[in-house]
């Protein structure tokens, strides 16, 4: 279970006072007296009430902190993740930039990607069919609408890794357009998570995201210079890194 907004829990200080108000909640015993005329002199300016009396289980208690407790975790907006079933028509798009090269895998992100596409086949439902598009500097279909498993495994398996960054604009292009009138596609993007959030944005409502890669961090030289000096050969690179939190220049 994730939390949409853990700040959400901060409301169970709310809790406080109402312990509070039930401990400094006067209770006395009611008795029935013939008269109390002569004990008011003795009375006047004092009070049998205790300023703080043991907190007592009462009903009201209990049910005004279930409340407190309920709303601080809808605040705290709760949510069970779970992979979402695939569609009749799966399409499937491999990130193969040069980030899914990190050794991070078994042996690298790539890799795991084509595994867990590869896996994707035993998810699909009878008589599902499946579409591969592999996201690169240039993005291409690799098999479209297929119920044959080896040829799904084929196309899978004949991804190289690029050199450059997904094209991911491209590839939900080329999956929308594998769409037909009578049937929606189902887009599973696998991925090692490291997108700018303009690349983000884009995506179409309802893409699953299947990430490979112990980080989403990816760094790469995207520029590096050899140049002459009079003490000899120089050299400058520009080491540049995107996604998570992690920045360099």
């Amino acid at each position: 279970m994730r939390f949409a907004n853990p700040a959400g829990f901060w409301f169970l200080l709310a809790a406080l006072p109402v312990v509070a108000m039930h401990m400094l909640k006067p209770r006395r015993v009611e008795a029935v007296v013939s008269s109390h005329l002569l004990w008011d002199a003795e009375t006047a300016g004092s009070t049998g009430a205790r300023p703080w009396q043991r907190l007592p289980v009462t009903l009201p208690l209990v049910l005004q902190l279930l409340v407190v407790g309920l709303l601080a975790l809808a605040f705290a907006s709760p949510s069970i993740e779970r992979e979402a079933a695939l569609a009749n028509h799966t399409v499937v798009i491999i990130d193969a930039s040069a980030s899914m090269g990190a050794t991070d895998g078994s042996p690298d992100r790539l890799a795991d990607a084509k595994e867990v596409a590869l896996s994707l086949w035993d998810e699909r439902p009878e008589a599902g069919r499946m579409s591969v598009i592999v996201a690169s500097t240039g993005s291409r279909v690799l098999a479209s609408a297929t119920q044959d498993r080896s040829t799904y495994e084929a196309a899978v398996r004949s991804i190289r890794l690029g050199d450059g960054s997904a094209d991911l604009a491209s590839a939900m292009a080329l999956a929308e357009g594998l769409e037909t009138p009578a049937e929606t596609i189902g887009i599973v993007l696998i991925s090692d998570g490291g997108h700018s959030p303009v690349e983000l944005a884009a995506l179409p409502p309802g893409v699953t995201h299947r990430q490979v890669g112990d980080s989403d961090i990816n760094r790469a030289i995207t520029s590096l210079d050899v140049f002459e000096t009079a003490e000899g050969l120089r050299a400058t690179a520009v080491v540049e890194a995107a996604g998570g939190s992690d920045s360099a220049g």
